[in-house]
């Protein structure tokens, strides 16, 4: 195996890892949004029943 394919290999594998993580960061980040916008869903449902 040739120098450059080793790095090229190596560089797709940090790039997959990079991808997973950001992959994961994004979804973490929708689980806050939308539970934040059910938190306020839930805050203009109590104040239309008063």
């Amino acid at each position: 195996m040739s120098v450059s394919s080793k790095v090229k290999e190596l560089a797709n594998s940090r790039l997959e890892e990079a991808k997973r993580q950001v992959s994961s960061r994004v979804q973490d980040a929708k689980g806050r949004i939308i539970e934040y916008i059910e938190s306020k869903r839930r805050e203009l449902l109590k104040l239309t029943e008063q």
